[in-house]
């Protein structure tokens, strides 16, 4: 075992010829590559959406959507990716959420990109959480009244934020 480690250069160990092996390094190869493709593609779709924004051409697919269902489901999604970092994911819902007409897949995305974000620049041990609550429109013909109110999402973080430079 300690001649095929030092074959795989040098490695003084049997553990250490194991995560060195060349079906470790592949393994490790093959899901760089995978997750570089996944990034690779949101990039792709989302110049896409922006061109479609540009163009006039998106197409919004609006539906009675559960805010609080959409919420909590995003943050389980993301729960993994704070974990691995250590840091808490807390929700917090109004108990009074009406449902909402919007598009659920760009909600959906919405949600994704901040809170993705939000766990991406807080460092380890800090708190990242997505709240909703019912809102009185700020003026005339706001865009998401829902019966003489509106529903406000926001994802707070304790990361850095954006210096006031930027």
């Amino acid at each position: 075992a300690a001649r095929a480690a030092a074959a795989w250069g040098g490695v003084g160990s049997v553990a250490s010829g194991v995560a060195n092996s060349p079906e470790a390094k592949l393994q490790r190869y093959s899901e760089n590559i995978r997750t570089s493709a996944r990034q690779l593609l949101e990039l792709i779709n989302d110049l896409l959406d922006l061109a479609k924004i540009e163009a006039g051409k998106i197409v919004l697919r609006e539906e009675k959507v559960n805010v609080a269902d959409v919420c909590e489901a995003m943050a389980n999604f993301m729960r993994p990716l704070a974990q691995k970092k250590n840091i808490d994911l807390h929700v917090q819902i109004a108990p009074d959420m009406p449902l909402i007409t919007t598009d659920a897949g760009r909600f959906q995305q919405i949600l994704y990109n901040f809170l993705s974000n939000a766990i991406k620049f807080t460092p380890a041990e800090g708190a990242v959480t997505i709240a909703a609550r019912r809102e009185e429109p700020v003026g005339a013909g706001a865009e998401m009244e829902i019966g003489g109110g509106a529903v406000r999402v926001s994802i707070t973080d304790t990361g850095p934020g954006i210096s006031p430079e930027d």
